[in-house]
């Protein structure tokens, strides 16, 4: 659960969630040092509260840095593109739902602080989509 990983912060204890994350680059002039994410659980019901999670930093060395940059360059490219539909945008501008494995470690001043893990999927569906096989390939 969201609201008690936020709270327990036991470190070791690494948990999977769905969640909504937005960025925030960190560093001086055109030159992005790290990357910042705020993770959010999606609101269930009308007038739910939505729980931010603490900053979590994302060194520019890591794995998820340039996967995380590069999915949301696109999701902005994307929502620029296109225009509104008669419904209306399913997600607000700015942010990735994704599936992620989050645990927290021991920070400075006795502090902890949050950690992404894994980077398990950028969609919610419980498996990953089906991607079209030739008959040679499905062999």
């Amino acid at each position: 659960d969201w609201t008690r990983f936020l709270v327990d912060k036991s470190i070791g204890s690494p948990k999977i969630f769905r969640l909504y994350v937005r960025r925030r680059h960190i560093g001086t002039g055109g030159e992005h040092d790290k990357l910042q994410l705020i993770f959010y659980k999606p609101k269930m019901e009308a007038g739910e509260r939505t729980q931010e999670s603490p900053r979590v930093d994302v060194p520019p060395d890591s794995p998820f840095f340039t996967q995380l940059g590069t999915a949301f360059d696109t999701e902005i490219n994307r929502k620029n593109e296109v225009q509104k539909s008669v419904v209306g945008r399913l997600d607000k501008a700015g942010l990735l739902r994704v599936k992620v494995t989050l645990d927290w470690q021991q920070g400075t001043d006795d502090n902890r602080v949050m950690v992404l893990k894994g980077l398990d999927s950028m969609h919610w569906f419980e498996l990953d989509p089906v991607k079209v096989l030739t008959p040679a390939q499905a062999q």
